[in-house]
């Protein structure tokens, strides 16, 4: 009888100290609730009494790295993904994020061949949010223009969605199989987070 009531508390004690375990495990962002897209995005992962040699943290979908103030989080594509901590092997905890792709675009296109009428008189950037609806905003902050004339190299500095005359008068320039490129874009949320997105790269058609 003794036998069979110390086997009862052992259960006992398996069923719930474990449940307990996990409310204490923390998976939290630096930055943000969500995830961006091929980024580091800074997270903390805290196991109170593990050691940090026992401590795994996986991504179901991209990569981790780490450095001496936590985790850099780098999913592969948007929807959501799902962090899970492992302490010696052993699950202990999993957390689902949202994660979205912030991109740019000239007059509704991304890179690839495009032609000066579906760029001239007017052009306009815009930012695009690829994924899962987040309360973030994101409006453009700057970004510069560079081309090819006569054998140098041009870049011109803007601010505003709507590119300006000296970027304007420098695609005139350009003719079919010339190539130019819209980079360092810069972007922010209403969050107050700056970030730069990919550069765009078109070939004039």
């Amino acid at each position: 009888m003794k036998t069979l009531s110390g086997l009862f508390f052992l259960l006992l004690g398996f069923t719930f100290f474990p449940a307990q375990g996990q409310e204490n495990v923390k998976i939290q962002l630096s930055k943000s609730d969500f995830l961006y897209r091929n980024s580091e995005n800074p997270a903390t992962v805290t196991v109170p009494g593990a050691a940090q040699k026992d401590i795994k943290v996986t991504l179901s979908d991209g990569s981790i790295n780490s450095d001496s103030k936590g985790y850099n989080f780098i999913p592969g594509k948007v929807g959501t993904a799902v962090v899970s901590v492992f302490v010696k092997g052993k699950l202990l905890k999993k957390a689902e994020f949202k994660v979205i792709n912030v991109a740019a675009k000239l007059n509704g296109h991304k890179s690839g061949d495009i032609t000066k009428a579906l760029i001239l008189p007017t052009a306009k950037m815009a930012v695009e949010v690829e994924g899962p609806e987040v309360a973030v905003k994101f409006k453009l902050v700057s970004y510069e223009v560079s081309a090819m004339i006569d054998g140098n190299e041009v870049t011109i500095k803007s601010s505003g969605e709507a590119l300006n005359p000296d970027q304007i008068n420098l695609l005139k320039k350009l003719q079919a199989g010339d190539r130019f490129m819209i980079s360092d874009i810069k972007v922010m949320g209403s969050d107050g987070t700056q970030r730069t997105v990919a550069d765009l790269v078109f070939d004039l058609k």
